[in-house]
């Protein structure tokens, strides 16, 4: 498997397009796709070969790569890889989305 990730962001402020690069990074590696497939406007469940089993994964490395929980509430809302990054960088931040 290839890897796509740099080093976790920590601490406030943190450079959404950095977090965006790193979610696209780490969603791409679980679900072992190429990284070009997996844009900030894709959405979630049209990335191939994903299922409701292999999302919850992914977004469970996302938490764990970047120490971070994501608010349960706000997960089914979520549809595109965008989405995840804005969740995170909110958390990273200590922001409510």
């Amino acid at each position: 498997m290839t890897q796509h990730t740099t080093e976790a962001v920590g601490g406030g402020n943190t450079d959404d397009a950095r977090v965006l690069e790193e979610v696209r990074g780490l969603i791409a590696d679980h679900l072992e796709i190429p990284l070009p497939e997996v844009t900030a406007e894709t959405l979630l469940l049209d990335l191939p070969g994903v299922d409701s089993l292999k999302l919850l994964q992914g977004l469970l490395a996302v938490e764990d790569h970047f120490g971070i929980t994501l608010d349960e509430d706000d997960a089914p809302a979520v549809r595109s890889i965008a989405q995840v990054a804005a969740l995170v960088a909110a958390a990273l931040n200590g922001d409510q989305p």
